[in-house]
């Protein structure tokens, strides 16, 4: 079915998703830890205890939101929908946590989520995220993101990041295209990889930084952004407005 709830050897309970394709992670999370494992299953090992965090299955998506503490407790199974609420007005899945980077509500501690999964796992990461861990998925990774916040990923497939404020984002190798549209003082690092097509757009005082080979590439610098690519197979079209810098190796 949707979901097992089991007892590891610590005497916690584990939460477990058999055919999980795709997680999405939406709201204000302190910390959003995923790690890889061999097991075909989702399993949420930890979570910040209180009625903050919504887990609801739709199909082989699994969505883990930063919600309302005014949840009853509740299970709903409908189709291929599974919810399950701890709180005062259920209306989703097992709601644990708080909202905020640092912030408390009702006297609870912000939302911290630990996760394993298995290798070929796609991610989407939005809102507000003070810090996330991620392994070497080798799945897709899309980020839509505002804030301060700190991510670092292992390997990872497709890329596309659209950041705005003060979000660092480090991605140890990448095995696929890489969008990036980013706003503001944030930066990205690409540590290696092979990139087919690549497209940036960068404002404000933002960094891209990609030390990896890409087929080809659209850059456009708006403002004193900076981006560099390590090296682009064909000739790159390249934009800038402002005093901004790129620098593509050949």
């Amino acid at each position: 079915m949707g979901l097992t709830v089991v007892t590891n050897s610590h005497g916690s309970k584990e939460y477990r998703y058999p055919d999980i394709k795709q997680i999405v992670f939406a709201g204000q999370f302190k910390r959003i830890t995923v790690d890889v494992h061999q097991d075909s299953d989702v399993v949420v090992e930890s979570v910040t205890p209180g009625d903050n965090v919504s887990f609801q299955r739709n199909g082989d998506m699994l969505s883990i939101k930063a919600v309302s503490n005014n949840l009853t407790s509740s299970r709903i199974v409908n189709g291929n929908i599974t919810n399950i609420v701890i709180g005062e007005n259920a209306n989703s899945v097992i709601s644990m946590g708080v909202i905020g980077d640092g912030a408390t509500h009702r006297g609870q501690p912000p939302v911290e989520v630990s996760l394993r999964v298995p290798k070929g796992m796609d991610l989407r990461l939005e809102g507000n995220i003070a810090n996330a861990q991620i392994g070497d998925t080798s799945g897709n990774l899309m980020l839509d993101m505002s804030g301060k916040g700190k991510i670092e990923t292992g390997s990872v497939g497709d890329v596309s990041a659209r950041l705005a404020g003060a979000t660092s984002t480090h991605i140890a190798r990448i095995a696929g295209d890489l969008r990036v549209d980013i706003a503001g003082s944030g930066n990205l690092t690409v540590d290696s990889g092979e990139i087919p097509s690549l497209d940036v757009a960068t404002s404000g005082a933002s960094s891209v930084n990609v030390n990896a080979v890409a087929n080809k590439a659209n850059i456009e610098v708006t403002g004193t952004g900076i981006v560099r690519v390590k090296q682009v197979r064909t000739k790159p079209d390249v934009s800038i407005r402002g005093a901004g810098t790129v620098d593509v190796g050949g």
